[in-house]
């Protein structure tokens, strides 16, 4: 009887601990530009330097489906599926750091350490990231702790011309090109940042022949410059409204990102 109690008493606990009641006290992070993603709201869109992410629900795992032959590329649709997926996940894993670093910094002040040989890769909001793990209590301070305030302190958001994706020429795109108060953005940085360049571990890296890169130009020839039109062609028609279906499947419409990889793929 006893035994059958106590058993009793052991299937009411609960068995699963919350992250608070764990004792955690600080939080020691290897690699952590894999967790550089944390989403955020902004008024901001199509502007290039400034790329939110979502989080997202599980799903499912879809049916495993047969990997492409040798020699054989991937769909289209696969890649995308795969960079989304890959994107989610990234997201995700970013949220969840960030709500574990957030109780941290609430409950006992700091605690939080980040390592990371690339800590800004593609995208300036990852610098704002980057104070929202380590530093939020002063970017609330200083009112800097929505993006969209911080990149109007801190960034400006200029037209300028870029190279076409699809080549042949340039278009105008919005993009976050420079950051301005540029003391007071360091300031807050080095609160909480420790940089190491190549002088302080004295690595000898060795000298770039002629002091300088070098470009080699090679002349396009005639079938690259034909693809080049080719592709020229299918996304003006795309930008323009009109509706064609791609050159090697002539099931599925054209859509830019086909062109692009097409153009990468030739």
């Amino acid at each position: 009887a006893q035994q059958e109690a106590l058993i009793a008493s052991l299937n009411e606990q609960k068995l699963e601990l919350d992250f608070e009641e764990l004792g955690v006290d600080m939080i020691v992070v290897d690699e952590a530009h894999k967790f550089k993603n944390i989403p955020f709201a902004t008024k901001h869109r199509n502007v290039v330097g400034i790329t939110p992410t979502k989080v997202t629900k599980k799903k499912k795992k879809p049916k495993k489906e047969e990997p492409p032959k040798e020699g054989e590329e991937p769909s289209e649709a696969k890649k995308k599926a795969s960079a989304e997926t890959e994107a989610a996940v990234s997201a995700n894993r970013s949220f969840d750091l960030h709500m574990k670093t957030r109780w941290i910094n609430e409950k006992y002040g700091g605690g939080i350490i980040l390592a990371s040989g690339t800590p800004i890769t593609n995208s300036v909001a990852e610098v704002f990231n980057i104070g929202r793990y380590l530093n939020p209590q002063s970017l609330r301070d200083k009112g800097v702790h929505t993006f969209d305030a911080w990149a109007a302190a801190f960034g400006n958001i200029t037209q300028t011309p870029e190279f076409a994706p699809e080549g042949g020429g340039y278009r105008m795109v919005r993009k976050f090109k420079e950051f301005v108060n540029i003391p007071e953005l360091r300031s807050i940085v080095r609160e909480v940042v420790d940089v190491i360049s190549v002088d302080d571990v004295d690595i000898k890296v060795p000298e770039i022949l002629h002091g300088k890169p070098q470009a080699i130009i090679v002349p396009q020839n005639p079938m690259v410059q034909a693809l080049g039109q080719e592709m020229l062609m299918r996304a003006q028609n795309i930008r323009g409204g009109g509706i064609q279906t791609q050159p090697r499947n002539p099931d599925k419409t054209d859509i830019m990102v086909v062109v692009v990889s097409d153009g990468r793929n030739g």
